[in-house]
């Protein structure tokens, strides 16, 4: 089957998360995605394509959030329902990729199960929230009406800033391109 794709649930707490699962490598990645990413049932084959490049190398596991999210939900709790979730598939030694808020998710699992993470990528994200993010969010989100997301690639050695977005594209964000609707080399870290 191309990519093998798995689409599934896993029980947590007296709710459920969907989860894809695809690649045939023999790495576990896990990611975490932002706000944008809406469910991840039905969208198993979509991100195998989008994340073909790794699909050799590794076995990737996207999760969704929660079922029933409450009030005062955060990124650490995000980050303790992946965790959840990875214990149930026994997964360890992930490397796991966190999008905006996913990144949040992510610096909290590595902190706070680092059994679980081999190496933590981070795009377009922060450590917590502030009043200055969350006023430009809710701007934005007048504004447009939709989530503008700005990620990163590796070419080479080097780090390669992709603009993009679900319906409006900006072009990148970082410090270095200000703006710039393409791309710009960054060094590597």
């Amino acid at each position: 089957m191309l990519y093998d794709v798995k689409e599934d649930n896993i029980r947590l707490n007296g709710t459920s998360m969907d989860y894809a699962a695809f690649g045939c490598g023999s790495r576990i990645m896990v990611l975490i995605p932002g706000l944008s990413l809406r469910d991840v049932k039905g969208s198993g084959m979509s991100l195998a394509y989008m994340y073909r490049r790794f699909t050799k190398e590794f076995r990737i596991y996207c999760f969704d959030r929660r079922k029933r999210v409450t009030a005062g939900y955060t990124a650490s709790d995000i980050a303790k329902d992946i965790a959840a979730g990875m214990d149930e598939l026994g997964l360890r030694n992930a490397c796991v990729l966190g999008v905006s808020q996913g990144g949040m998710a992510a610096q909290y699992l590595a902190l706070e199960r680092p059994d679980l993470v081999d190496k933590v990528v981070l795009g377009v994200t922060l450590a917590q929230t502030n009043s200055t993010v969350e006023s430009c969010i809710k701007k934005l989100s007048n504004q447009f009406k939709v989530l503008l997301i700005t990620g990163a690639r590796q070419v080479g050695k080097s780090i390669q800033c992709i603009p993009q977005s679900t319906w409006l594209s900006i072009g990148c964000s970082c410090p270095c391109c200000k703006g710039r609707q393409s791309p710009r080399i960054h060094s590597a870290l």
